[in-house]
């Protein structure tokens, strides 16, 4: 049975810089333009375990998660046989539930 829900189904991949990422991302890539699909590309960051030092910049942390994407896209568009524009988001979670909340 499939539900139709008047908007295409989208690819969804968790990025984290890895071998075994890249790998995920080259399949989800292929995989969304077989589909003719958006490719949301997500990785998830957050602080170490504190305490925190005084001067503890966070935006270092979203700084280097935004590259990473920034990386991953242009992986994928060399990937892609067609031009592709890949959503991307980054999110202050768990990695292990960052993808199951976008």
């Amino acid at each position: 049975m499939s539900v139709t829900t008047g908007r295409a189904a989208r690819v969804v991949v968790g990025v984290d810089g890895s071998d075994a990422s890249r790998a995920a991302l080259a399949w989800a890539t292929r995989e969304a333009e077989l589909r003719t699909s958006p490719l949301l590309i997500v990785t998830a960051w957050s602080l170490p375990p504190g305490p925190y030092p005084v001067d503890l910049d966070v935006a270092e942390f979203v700084n280097d998660a935004n590259a990473l994407l920034d990386r991953s896209v242009a992986e994928a568009r060399s990937i892609a046989g067609r031009m592709m524009e890949p959503l991307v988001r980054a999110v202050r979670d768990d990695p292990r539930s960052g993808c199951s909340t976008s």
